[in-house]
């Protein structure tokens, strides 16, 4: 929650999806019959059907059980994507709750409408990916930490957020944590120059994952599903492949220098005393 009311601050996703304490017990009979008349309507659902079936007889069936349901309104949503946040509007912080050694990283991230997204999923793997990230190849096999490296992408249409949450038993493992990432993350655009294969590594990953996701019948129903009624004719599961093979080393360095800066964190850091 702090990190998307800091990071997400000028979007819809600053909220939190259940509401806060204080506009739920605001809440009356009145706005809930109308949040429920204005998003609980057929025009708003999707119906996938698996298995082995006759489509015929099936829509038959659908439209015997469900047309006489009265459809709604539909709600507008608009999509655009949102600019970074200045240096100003980006603060490092330290909590006064402190019950365990860690420090939490929030990035800025591009939305999936903007240029920039593919590459930052790149990103995603190159860092923090269990087979392949090379955070805990730094702190874990080159500095002998034992820490617990996690992370969370928000993946939203209009304005999206990554948290990078590293955690130690050793609060001395968190100040080296910290100034690890701080050298590393400074010398990204260094890295990819010089080491194209891991590039190669990394989207032949990325196009194996995808078609992992495409392989059960079931996530593949959900894909289409979602990429339907969601982003509807944004088509944004379309050419994810080709999105994949394009990424080269400009564009890597581009979303370095741009996501991947001191300028676009904010740090949440916390230690036992």
């Amino acid at each position: 929650d702090w990190a998307n009311r800091t990071l997400l601050s000028n979007s819809i996703y600053q909220y939190p999806l259940m509401g806060t304490p204080d506009k739920i017990a605001a809440l009356s009979i009145d706005d809930t019959k109308s949040i429920h008349r204005r998003f609980s309507n057929p025009n708003l659902a999707i119906l996938v059907i698996t298995g082995k079936f006759n489509t015929v007889e099936v829509k038959k069936k659908i439209a015997l059980h469900f047309s006489d349901i009265p459809t709604g309104a539909s709600p507008k949503f608009r999509y655009r994507p949102l600019d970074l946040k200045s240096k100003s509007q980006l603060k490092t912080e330290q909590s006064e709750m402190i019950e365990r050694n860690f420090i939490i990283y929030g990035l800025n991230a591009p939305s999936k409408l903007h240029m920039d997204y593919a590459a930052f999923q790149f990103m995603i793997y190159y860092l923090l990916d269990k087979r392949v990230g090379q955070i805990r190849h730094w702190l874990n096999t080159t500095n002998k930490l034992n820490a617990i490296v996690e992370y969370d992408f928000s993946d939203n249409i209009e304005a999206n957020r990554l948290i990078i949450r590293i955690s130690s038993e050793k609060k001395i493992d968190i100040h080296t944590t910290k100034y690890v990432l701080s050298k590393n993350f400074g010398n990204l655009q260094n890295f990819f120059v010089s080491k194209r294969n891991n590039i190669r590594l990394i989207k032949t990953l990325m196009e194996v994952d995808y078609f992992k996701r495409k392989a059960g019948l079931k996530s593949r129903c959900e894909m289409l599903a979602k990429s339907e009624h969601i982003y509807s004719n944004l088509d944004l599961s379309k050419n994810v492949l080709s999105k994949i093979k394009r990424i080269d080393v400009q564009d890597i360095l581009r979303v370095c220098k741009r996501y991947f800066d001191v300028k676009n964190m904010v740090i949440l850091y916390e230690d036992k005393k």
